[in-house]
């Protein structure tokens, strides 16, 4: 009997992924991958070892390298966050919250049947919004930062809203995506 994850494998590639480190992706809206996949290259599921294990009682139950399910992985959030330090509770009353933007480069790679190079780039640029318009391959670059600006709570509050649009969030779960350094190490 096939489990949930080869059956998944089955119907999105027509095989059973058996690498390594083959799991329900986060990043990839939980498709199944492993490292023979490009999109592995932009997964963050394996990029800190010292992460891997943590969750990997819960999220696969033999280390980390096997498979999961969408349940396993709800189940291990909501471990990790209810062992979460709160993230709004601030020990040094002088750090302020700083918003940084940052762009994110893709290599996008497509294949065109044309006559001429101009050509080729003629349909790419006309077809790049239509859906049937297929992509071959990308691969993620760099991110670099663009931006930084101080901000109050009122103003990050008001900017991840406007970010997110609407939500059920309250404040204190908004404010939670802010990332603290931990000076004491």
């Amino acid at each position: 009997m096939m489990s949930e994850f080869e059956e998944d494998c089955i119907k999105t590639y027509g095989r059973v992924l058996t690498g390594k480190y083959k799991h329900y992706c986060a990043e990839w809206d939980y498709v199944p991958i492993d490292e023979t996949f490009p999109e592995f290259e932009v997964c963050h599921c394996f990029k800190f070892n010292s992460n891997v294990k943590a969750g990997a009682d819960i999220n696969a139950g033999d280390g980390g390298y096997s498979e999961s399910t969408k349940k396993k992985y709800d189940e291990f959030v909501k471990l990790r966050e209810a062992n979460m330090v709160n993230k709004t509770e601030r020990k040094n009353k002088d750090r302020e919250i700083y918003i940084i933007d940052a762009v994110s480069m893709f290599r996008m790679r497509y294949a065109v049947f044309a006559t001429c190079e101009e050509d080729a780039m003629d349909e790419f640029t006309m077809r790049l919004q239509d859906s049937n318009f297929c992509e071959m391959s990308q691969k993620h670059i760099d991110e670099n930062i663009v931006s930084v600006r101080k901000v109050s709570q009122k103003k990050f509050l008001k900017q991840y809203d406007e970010d997110n649009g609407p939500c059920t969030w309250s404040d204190e779960q908004k404010l939670s995506v802010i990332n603290v350094i931990d000076y004491e190490d």
